[in-house]
């Protein structure tokens, strides 16, 4: 599971968080716990305001 989320962010540049991964993984009807997102520390793209 922790590969094919890996997978999942690599493919988008490494620019998905772990929302947009969370929800790529419910498009693909797997379902997972928001909370392992954030455990395997994806950070998505930084924007500054």
């Amino acid at each position: 599971m922790c590969t094919h989320i890996r997978q999942i962010w690599t493919e988008n540049f490494c620019v998905y968080g772990a929302r947009k991964v969370w929800h790529q993984l419910k498009r693909e009807k797997i379902t997972v716990a928001r909370c392992l997102m954030k455990r395997m520390d994806l950070k998505g793209a930084v924007r500054g305001k």
